[in-house]
């Protein structure tokens, strides 16, 4: 339990006791403070908050936190506060409204929903929240890959806007559909994003989209799967693409091809990718060998041998990452120090001299041997 909690709790009951003498009896009594006081309950640990909360079952400081629970605000706690609040109420909705910004989700400063029990702690009560506030606990599982309990308790109360964030095949061939009445194929990438951070897999999205291009067998439908591929697809995803009769025989065999290349290059440009950074570790790790506290404890002998293989793998490896980064190798090579070339030889020139103050009192004198690289210019 972070310091300062015990005071903080001594300072809520306090806080309570004065507001439970100033209110009134009545559903919907609030004060300006009460958000503040929200504010603190929901930033203590959670067996704290529950420990206070269980107060109002109890008098006498259950009879001042009933009044707190009066003003219509909502605080997680435990499951006997929770049912007290809902049977009292004469409107048990106004407990759950703004549930969203109390809980301070995706709230800057506020953590939010960080456990999974908090989820939960609200299943016997998803019937009292407003579409809004189910969008946004919905999409706050989302968030922390909570799929499998938002699955079993939120999928189902989903309504308009968030429903068509939730994966359905009927509906994504709608959306597919459209995505060809328009002709936006680049929308594909954002669409195939948005449903893969809701735990749909790609395999489910793939065995869709090869299920409509069956139906479909136009052009457009390929080139709209073809852009899925090219997006997220690997090399076995390719016997997705298929010529139809009916199609353009040219057009979609040169899509299909333009398709494969695109995903050959992507697999070595990423096998390539994680081959340097391999080697950029194996790297790092010789050279910390080389320098590290290791290489102290040894004695002269044995340092020249093992430091004699140790130069040869850090050349080798820095060779092999050389191979991997041409140009980032020719980049680094260009980078030294600058220097200023010089003047080509059959470049005109002509001396000029300064007039330099030989001391105080005495005249000045043309000293022409007093003069710099740069007091010698081209000719005009």
């Amino acid at each position: 339990m972070p310091n300062g909690c015990f005071g903080l709790t001594d300072t809520l009951d306090e806080s309570l006791e004065a507001r439970g003498g100033r209110a009134r009896r009545t559903w919907g009594e609030s004060f300006e403070s009460d958000w503040l006081t929200v504010e603190m309950i929901m930033r203590l640990p959670a067996d704290e908050a529950e420990r206070l909360l269980l107060k109002l079952v109890r008098p006498p400081i259950g009879a001042t936190w009933k009044h707190r629970a009066q003003s219509g605000r909502w605080d997680e706690g435990g499951p006997k506060r929770r049912s007290a609040q809902c049977n009292e109420c004469p409107e048990p909705a106004k407990l759950m409204e703004h549930l969203r910004h109390h809980f301070g989700i995706r709230t800057m400063g506020h953590p939010g929903i960080t456990r999974e029990a908090q989820v939960l702690a609200l299943a016997p009560y998803l019937h009292l929240l407003s579409p809004m506030d189910l969008g946004t606990l919905w999409e706050a599982c989302n968030d922390h890959g909570w799929f499998t309990i938002r699955r079993e308790i939120l999928d189902g109360r989903l309504q308009p806007p968030f429903l068509q964030h939730k994966w359905d095949r009927d509906r994504a061939s709608s959306e597919l559909n459209k995505m060809v009445a328009e002709q936006r194929p680049l929308w594909m990438e954002h669409w195939i994003d948005d449903f893969l951070k809701t735990g749909v897999s790609w395999t489910e999205i793939l065995a869709t989209m090869t299920a409509w291009l069956e139906e479909r067998r136009s052009l457009e439908a390929l080139q709209i799967v073809a852009a899925a591929v090219v997006h997220r697809g690997t090399r076995e995803d390719l016997g997705a693409l298929r010529h139809y009769e009916g199609m353009p025989e040219t057009a979609a065999r040169q899509q299909i091809a333009d398709t494969r290349f695109a995903v050959r290059r992507r697999s070595i440009l990423r096998h390539k990718s994680l081959e340097v950074e391999s080697l950029k570790f194996q790297l790092l790790q010789l050279r910390r060998w080389r320098f590290g506290a290791a290489s102290k404890q040894l004695d002269a002998e044995q340092l020249a041998l093992w430091q004699a293989d140790l130069e040869g793998d850090i050349a080798a490896t820095e060779n092999k990452l050389a191979e991997h980064e041409p140009q980032a190798q020719a980049k680094a090579e260009a980078k030294g120090v600058p220097k200023r070339e010089k003047l080509p030889d059959w470049l005109p020139r002509v001396e000029a001299g300064h007039i330099v103050p030989l001391s105080v009192g005495q005249q000045t004198s043309t000293m022409a041997s007093h003069r710099s690289p740069m007091d010698v210019l081209p000719a005009a």
